[in-house]
């Protein structure tokens, strides 16, 4: 199986505001800077749940990403997600 090609992620300016790469350094599906269109909707819409909810810290895009594909997959991480 080939590897993913880096794709644009699509970064919120209210929460983004990063100095370095947000690119993962090796091309796996569903790290930083290799999401799927599915997935950067799933990010955006992960964020408007929690801003319903009142959350307001820890909205960051790749914090979400890790939150959602991280450590066994979304529920795993929903569960224990800091």
């Amino acid at each position: 199986m080939a590897a993913p090609a880096p794709s644009e992620m699509e970064l919120d300016p209210k929460y983004d505001n990063y100095d370095y790469p947000t690119t993962a350094p090796v091309a796996q599906n569903g790290h930083p800077g290799f999401l799927t269109a599915i997935q950067q909707a799933a990010v955006h819409q992960l964020r408007l749940m929690l801003e319903a909810e009142g959350f307001t810290k820890r909205l960051d895009t790749l914090t979400l990403v890790s939150c959602i594909w991280g450590e066994g997959g979304l529920w795993f991480s929903l569960t224990f997600c800091p």
